[in-house]
C-alpha cells in the first residue's frame, strides 16, 4: 500500500475532519465531510457575488482533500513521527487520541464496552527502509504515577494485541471461543490501573505494523527497531521520564526483550538516554534454545503423556542436532527445520495448556482488530492486520536458534534491574523444565545461588476461615531474580491467570518478587 506522509500541521487538520466524520457516524463507503462542503457550496454558487472567493475556497478544499489522502481520509495511517520531528508534541498527542465511534447513547448501537482513554498509532523507526511500528498505550487513570509495563508478544509473527485482547488488558473478547463478530466487552481486573500499558506490535509484518523494504529478522535489526521506537515514544509522552519502565513479555519475546532492555542499558551505562528501565519480566520465555529444545520432552514425559522411550528418543535426537548446530556443521535454518517435527510430533490436547486443553483462537482477534470500529478508533487506515504472521515465523529460522542468555545474564549482573522470569504449570511450548535449563545456563554471580535455591509456597490473601489463602504457586527469589511458577496456568498465563498474574506484577514491582514485604 502507498502511504503518504502528511505535514504535521496539514495532518492535524485532517485529524480533526475525521474526528468530526466520525463523529457523525459517517460510513467509510460514503463521501469525505470535505466532499459534503464542496456540494453545498456548490449548490450556493449562483447566489454567490464573489466568482473569486468561490474559486479561492474550491482551490483550498481540492487541495486539502488531495492533502488529506484523497477520498476516504482515513485511507491512511497515523504516523507520528513527523510531528515529533516538528516539535508539534500538543498536536501529535491530540492526532494519537483514540476517539470510539461507538456511543453508548444511541440505542441502536451495541457497543459493549466503551475503549478507555488511550493513544494509538505509527512511530516510523527507520526511513529509509520504510520500517513503521504500531503501538496502543493506555495511561492508567488510577493512579498517576503508576509503573509503565512495555508488553511485547512473541511467534515470531503474533500480535501483541493479543497480549492487549487475550491476556491482561482492558478489553477482552466477548466470547473466547471461536468468535468473529468482533464484538469486545471490558475486562475486571486486568493490569490497566496499577500499571499503565503500552502494547507494540513487533517487529514489522506483525500486526499493524508495516514496512516498505523486508523483515528484521535478526537481534540487532529488531532491536534497534524496538530502540528508537522508545526514544521516540519517550519524546512524545516526556512526563513518562519520571516514571519506572519495565519491559517485558512472553514466548518469543524472550529474545525481544533482552535485547532491548540491553541496548537501554548499554546507552544508559554511556549517559546517551535518560530512558527509566527499572526491570524486564518474561513469562514462558525462549532465550536459551540450545539447552532448551532437549528440554522439551521432560514435561510430556512426567505428565504421562509419552513413554520413556519417546522421552530418551527425543531428547537424545535434539540434542545432536543441537550439538551439530554449536559446532557449526548445520545452519541454523536447518537445525530448526529438523526440531520442530520431533517436539510437535504428539499428539496432546494443547501445547498452550496441556490441562485446559484450549488455545489462542486468532480469528477472534483478528475479527475485533479489523472491525470498523476498531480501525477508526485506531488511526490504522486500510492497512492490513494479521495475529499471526505464519511468513515471518519461517523468515525467522535462523534467529530462532539465537541465544539472549548473555545479555539476560548482563542485566543480572548489574544489578541495577529487577528481573522477573515466570512459567504457568501447564505450560508445555515452553515448559518450566525447559526455563530451568536456560536458567542454568546464563552466565551470571548468582546461577550458583539460584541452582541451590528452593521453592517457596506462594499464597494469596486468605479469606475469612482460610488459614494460609490460595495456592498461587511457587517461588524463589536470588538476588535480583524473581523466579515464579503460577499454578493453573499454561502458556498464555495471564489468560489463565489474570488474577494471580496481576498480583505477582504488582508484587515484583514494589518488593523484587512475590511472598515478600518491604
Amino acid at each position: 500500500m502507498k502511504v503518504t506522509v502528511h505535514s504535521p500541521g496539514v495532518q492535524t487538520l485532517c485529524t480533526e475532519v475525521q474526528e468530526q466524520k466520525y463523529q457523525t457516524g459517517l460510513e467509510k463507503s460514503q463521501p469525505s465531510l470535505l466532499d459534503g462542503i464542496s456540494v453545498s457550496l456548490l449548490k450556493q454558487s449562483p447566489q454567490m457575488a464573489d466568482s473569486h472567493r468561490l474559486a479561492g475556497l474550491l482551490v483550498a478544499m481540492i487541495t486539502l482533500n488531495c492533502l488529506c489522502g484523497g477520498l476516504p481520509i482515513t485511507e491512511e495511517p497515523l504516523l507520528l513521527t513527523p510531528y515529533i520531528e516538528a516539535g508539534n508534541l500538543p498536536a501529535a498527542v491530540k492526532a494519537c487520541k483514540v476517539v470510539d465511534p461507538c456511543n453508548d447513547s444511541n440505542p441502536k448501537e451495541d457497543c459493549g464496552a466503551t475503549i478507555p482513554e488511550s493513544c494509538a498509532g505509527f512511530l516510523t523507526v527507520n526511513k529509509a527502509l520504510g520500517n513503521n511500528l504500531f503501538f496502543w498505550y493506555f495511561p492508567s487513570q488510577a493512579q498517576e504515577f503508576a509503573p509503565l509495563l512495555l508488553w511485547l508478544n512473541g511467534g515470531p509473527g503474533i500480535s501483541s494485541m493479543k497480549g492487549l485482547l487475550w491476556d491482561n488488558g482492558p478489553l477482552q473478547p466477548r466470547s473466547f471461543g471461536h468468535d468473529i463478530s468482533g464484538k469486545f466487552e471490558a475486562r475486571n481486573g486486568s493490569w490497566l490501573g496499577p500499571f499503565s500499558l503500552l502494547y507494540i506490535d513487533n517487529p514489522v509484518f506483525t500486526g499493524y505494523s508495516y514496512s516498505s523494504s523486508g523483515p528484521r529478522t535478526t537481534q540487532e535489526e529488531y532491536g534497534d527497531d524496538l530502540y528508537e521506537f522508545l526514544q521516540q515514544f519517550y519524546k512524545l509522552f516526556p512526563h513518562l521520564l519520571s516514571i519506572d519502565l519495565y519491559i517485558g513479555g512472553v514466548s518469543y519475546a524472550g529474545k525481544y526483550v533482552p535485547v532491548l532492555a540491553h541496548k537501554v542499558h548499554t546507552s544508559l551505562q554511556k549517559n546517551q538516554t535518560d530512558i527509566p528501565l527499572r526491570g524486564i519480566y518474561l513469562g514462558g520465555p525462549l532465550f536459551a534454545p540450545e539447552e532448551m529444545f532437549p528440554e522439551n520432552f521432560e514435561y510430556l514425559y512426567n505428565v504421562g503423556a509419552i513413554s520413556g522411550y519417546d522421552r530418551v528418543t527425543g531428547q537424545m535426537q535434539t540434542q545432536i542436532i543441537v550439538n551439530k548446530y554449536l559446532a557449526g556443521e548445520m545452519d541454523p535454518a536447518d537445525a530448526i527445520r529438523k526440531i520442530m517435527p520431533l517436539i510437535f510430533k504428539f499428539k496432546i490436547p494443547s501445547y498452550d495448556n496441556y490441562v485446559s486443553g484450549k488455545d489462542f483462537d486468532s480469528a477472534t482477534l483478528e475479527a475485533i482488530m479489523m472491525s470498523k470500529r476498531i480501525r477508526r478508533a485506531l488511526h490504522v487506515g486500510n492497512l492490513d492486520y494479521s495475529s499471526v504472521n505464519g511468513k515471518l515465523f519461517s523468515q525467522f529460522l535462523s534467529d530462532i536458534m539465537s541465544s539472549t542468555k548473555d545479555k539476560l545474564g548482563d542485566l543480572l549482573n548489574a544489578g541495577s534491574y529487577k528481573v522477573l522470569i515466570f512459567s504457568g504449570d501447564s505450560d508445555v511450548i515452553v515448559s518450566v523444565a525447559m526455563v530451568e535449563a536456560a536458567l542454568l545456563a546464563t552466565p551470571w554471580s548468582g546461577r550458583d545461588d539460584y541452582r541451590n535455591s528452593s521453592r517457596t509456597m506462594w499464597y494469596g490473601q486468605p479469606t475469612s476461615g482460610e488459614k494460609n489463602g490460595t495456592l498461587y504457586g511457587y517461588y524463589s527469589h536470588t538476588g535480583k531474580l524473581c523466579r515464579v511458577v503460577v499454578r493453573g496456568a499454561g502458556h498464555s498465563t495471564a489468560h489463565d491467570q489474570l488474577a494471580r498474574t496481576r498480583e505477582m506484577m504488582v508484587q515484583f514491582v514494589q518488593n523484587g518478587c512475590v511472598g515478600e514485604k518491604k
